[in-house]
Order: C-alpha cells, then sequence, then structure tokens
C-alpha cells in the first residue's frame, strides 16, 4: 500500500491548491451573496482542498477498529488503549508529526486541516475530540480518524454530552473513506448503528 501512495503525482497538489484559490475568487462571493453558509455549511477552508485523505473507522465497541489502524500505521498512536470493553471514547484523528496530543479546539484553528466548521458543534464535543501524531510513513499521505464504539444501551448514550449521529455525519461528509465494522459473532445492529449507516 505504502509503495502505491509514494508514486502519487506531485501536480495533485498544485491543482489542490488551484482549486482553492478558484473557490475563493468565484464560488465563495456567490455562496455568501445567497446565504449558501446560513443553510447549508460553513464556507470551506484551504484545508478542504488540501489536505491529506481522511480515512474513518466506525463500528461498535471491540471490533477491531483501532487494531486496524495500528495495523495499517504500523506503530501505536498515542493514547492508544486496546482492550475487550470499550476504550476509544473520544474521535482521535491520527496524522503524521512529532509524537503528542493535540486537542481539538487547536485543530479547528488549523487551516491546513479540513476541521474548521467543527467550531459550530456543542463545546462539549470538543471534550472527546483530538489529534494525535506520530511518525508513521502511511501518515505522510493519509490520515485516519478513529472513533468511538457504538454503542446499544440508551443510558450509556446518553453520557456522552454530544450528539453522536450529527458528529458522525459531519465527519462523514469529509471523508474519502470509511470502514464499517461490525462482530462477526452477533450481527445484531442496534438502532445508533442503524441510524450512522
Amino acid at each position: 500500500m505504502l509503495t502505491a501512495l509514494q508514486n502519487s503525482n506531485p501536480s495533485i497538489k498544485k491543482v489542490a491548491k488551484h482549486l482553492s484559490s478558484l473557490y475563493e475568487e468565484n464560488v465563495k462571493p456567490l455562496e455568501e451573496s445567497y446565504m449558501f453558509n446560513n443553510t447549508h455549511t460553513e464556507a470551506l477552508v484551504e484545508g478542504d482542498f488540501t489536505a491529506k485523505p481522511l480515512i474513518i473507522t466506525m463500528g461498535q465497541y471491540s471490533t477491531g477498529k483501532s487494531s486496524f489502524i495500528r495495523y495499517l500505521i504500523g506503530q501505536d498512536y498515542p493514547g492508544l488503549r486496546i482492550a475487550a470493553e470499550p476504550t476509544t471514547e473520544n474521535f482521535i484523528c491520527i496524522l503524521h508529526g512529532k509524537e503528542q496530543i493535540i486537542p481539538g479546539n487547536s485543530l479547528i484553528l488549523d487551516e491546513r486541516l479540513p476541521f474548521k466548521s467543527l467550531s459550530q458543534m456543542e463545546s462539549s464535543f470538543f471534550d472527546h475530540f483530538h489529534a494525535a501524531t506520530c511518525k508513521s510513513p502511511v501518515l505522510e499521505h493519509l490520515m485516519f480518524m478513529d472513533t468511538p464504539g457504538i454503542l446499544g444501551v440508551e443510558k450509556a448514550r446518553a453520557n456522552r454530552g454530544y450528539d453522536y449521529h450529527h458528529i458522525s455525519q459531519w465527519f462523514a461528509t469529509k471523508s474519502d473513506m470509511i470502514f464499517l465494522f461490525f462482530d462477526a459473532h452477533s450481527l445484531d445492529i442496534n438502532d445508533e448503528f442503524r441510524k450512522v449507516v
């Protein structure tokens, strides 16, 4: 997989930059004059055009989402915990860089990333959103989003403090690929998982 990523055409970055400037000059003024941002989405930023492709893992807890990312990047990322019980309670964006954890409030300010419009989400969400950076060669070409496991118990879902379905929908619109994980021993799909799918 890494070989295919390394052979990508460098002119793609040029095209993305050009698309970003075309949007700024021609489309954004139209969106503002017709108040498109009030009814649909916030205006795009450069990161929406130039960010690395985003791959999201979603599914019930303990189905292998975090293990899958660890396998693809070839190492643990900061804050990774894998166990039989629900361990990932945050939306974690895995990026390339020196090993550290970056809070979600900082991520939405970075114009190189496509997360600016997350600023509209409820403030409690930012207690559950951060980035983990590490030096994996795969992350030079891709970003991953590890999501909390989908819960089946109404009480547990209420304790999250944010609208999981709404946040998942937002990330889905920004993603380039979504992997849905299922428990092979229990094919029961609860109502929250059905909504997300």
